[in-house]
């Protein structure tokens, strides 16, 4: 899809609306059945367990069969334009861009991408920008972390007795990390898709903004902290001097992240839908990194008229979105609403004075405070390389998102709202959840021993087109197969259909929300209780 404007999300700025909204269903999981392991199978004489489903970021975009004409029309440009496209190499994905001297020569040329065979999506490129305004300097180059009070909200201190963030890469995919001695922490290769340089500049002033709320080195007397202050920053150069950002850079910026070992990628831009980017984001999550991104500045009541575009990257299926709420504990009134909040931080109010603003590194080795969803995101992105972190040092495997999801303290309304979605992201809280499944040794909940034993079901496979959960099940055996879903942060009863059967016939299933959280149970059946059950990892449907 064509799109106007992105910006980076701190300041308040506003958004430029767009086409098409794919509407996202969000759901958090009940923190320990999002374990990430999957079951070996049994050795009882069944067939080899079947293949996992495909990954989603191969499957074509609708870019690619839309008109060409259309696609360029949906631009609102004229004169010289840029084809982006998306195509699949292997085991990777690869961006690739085109000029055109006239919209009927775009045209032609989407006409002859659309034809070949690997390409997953093409569209018209066009820019967005960074959401977040630069603010003069503070006087005092030395502010005290006493006007931290996001890391109070967020209780970093005892966060950091559990986790400080060491051994993983958060990709700042933002306008680059400028040289600070607030910064002076870990560093690893980055890129610069605009300029050439290798990340550590920042024109803008934004991206270096970003990561000292991540990583602001702790204890040396100078400046501030960041919440995973032992994390490595990988800076990913996408946004120019102006805070504008191409839809190619951005999904070129996310694939040479992951293919360089990133760990979690921070966005913090907004705009319309691409399906360039969209491919990119999928890549990422197939590959296991971590996308988090602001929901956007765009929120406008004007009289009761209420501007409230929904915005991407935060508004993609699996990518976690991130609100704004100020010292107060309310929504920030820039801070965009709807399906695409899945929790908030701290990211101030347009009065910039130390008790609203977000405190974080600027260039010229300077300080300021700056409000924005681009300030929430990254103590979201922090918490995600904190609880990371603790994974990996007890050894055990969570999904991260539903980790953040179900253990956000509830805010607003009882449940999930859209104002701030399941509520203010509590690295404490994950943490804690961490250490204690490995203390029980993973157990997942709401399944007692008597239901699980080390019998395992086969595996079953799980596919999911066009808003059908489509299941295989193994050659051998009888089985009573039943699927769930996830809402209001637990999974509902297990609805069984089909019956019991046997052999590798496929069967589908009608979901009744596209994008919402699935998976499926099978028990062998005639067994009881202490039957074996197999749980499939969690699906989220397409859009029909």
């Amino acid at each position: 899809m064509i799109h106007p404007r992105r910006q980076v999300t701190g300041g308040n700025v506003t958004g430029t609306a767009y086409r098409g909204v794919v509407k996202r269903a969000f759901v958090a999981i009940a923190v320990a059945l999002a374990l990430g392991t999957t079951p070996a199978a049994a050795d009882d004489g069944s067939s080899a367990p079947l293949d996992p489903p495909t990954q989603n970021w191969q499957q074509p975009a609708p870019s690619v069969t839309t008109d060409p004409q259309t696609l360029v029309e949906q631009s609102g440009d004229s004169g010289a334009m840029t084809v982006v496209y998306a195509v699949q190499d292997g085991d990777s994905l690869r961006i690739e861009t085109e000029p055109a001297r006239s919209p009927d020569a775009a045209a032609d040329v989407i006409e002859d991408v659309q034809a070949e065979a690997d390409v997953l999506a093409v569209e018209v490129d066009a820019p967005r920008r960074l959401t977040g305004s630069p603010m003069a300097p503070l006087p005092s180059a030395d502010p005290s972390r006493a006007e931290q009070w996001g890391l109070d909200d967020l209780a970093a201190e005892t966060a950091w007795a559990s986790s400080t963030g060491a051994g993983v890469t958060v990709a700042v995919i933002d306008s680059g990390v400028a040289q600070h001695p607030d910064l002076a922490g870990n560093f690893v290769k980055g890129t610069d898709l605009v300029d050439g340089t290798n990340g550590r500049v920042d024109p803008n002033g934004h991206g270096t903004h970003v990561a000292g709320i991540i990583a602001m080195t702790p204890n040396n007397n100078i400046g501030g902290a960041g919440l995973a202050p032992d994390v490595a920053i990988m800076p990913v150069v996408v946004a120019d001097a102006s805070g504008s950002v191409r839809a190619a850079d951005s999904a070129q910026g996310i694939i040479w992240a992951v293919d360089h070992g990133a760990d979690v990628l921070n966005m913090s831009y907004s705009g319309s839908a691409s399906s360039v980017e969209q491919k990119a984001i999928q890549y990422a999550q197939s590959k296991g990194v971590i996308p988090v991104a602001a929901v956007g500045n765009a929120y406008l009541d004007s009289g009761g008229s209420v501007y409230n575009p929904v915005q991407y990257p935060a508004a993609f299926p699996g990518v976690i979105g991130v609100g704004a709420i100020t010292k107060s504990g309310q929504r920030s009134s820039f801070s965009e609403v709807g399906k695409q909040v899945d929790v908030v931080a701290p990211g101030g109010s347009g009065a910039f004075d130390s008790s609203k603003g977000i405190f974080s590194t600027f260039t010229g080795s300077s300080y300021v405070r700056m409000p924005g969803t681009s300030m929430a995101a990254p103590f979201v992105t922090a918490a995600a390389a904190l609880t990371v972190s603790r994974e990996r040092a007890l050894g055990i495997d969570v999904d991260t998102e539903d980790l953040l999801l179900g253990t956000a303290v509830d805010m607003g309304g009882p449940g999930r709202d859209d104002e701030f979605g399941f509520g203010l992201v509590n690295p404490v809280s994950a943490l804690d959840t961490i250490t204690a499944l490995s203390a029980s040794g993973g157990q997942l909940p709401g399944i007692t021993p008597a239901e699980v034993t080390t019998r395992i079901v086969r595996r079953i496979k799980v596919d999911v087109r066009e808003g059908y959960l489509r299941y295989r099940i193994p050659a051998k055996g009888k089985f009573v197969v039943a699927w769930e879903q996830f809402k209001k942060r637990k999974w509902s009863d297990p609805v069984k259909f089909d019956g019991k059967h046997k052999g590798r016939t496929w069967y589908n299933v009608r979901t009744s929300t596209p994008g919402m959280k699935v998976r499926i149970l099978a028990i062998r059946s005639g067994s009881g209780k202490n039957a074996p059950i197999w749980i499939s990892p969690t699906f989220r449907t397409r859009a029909r």
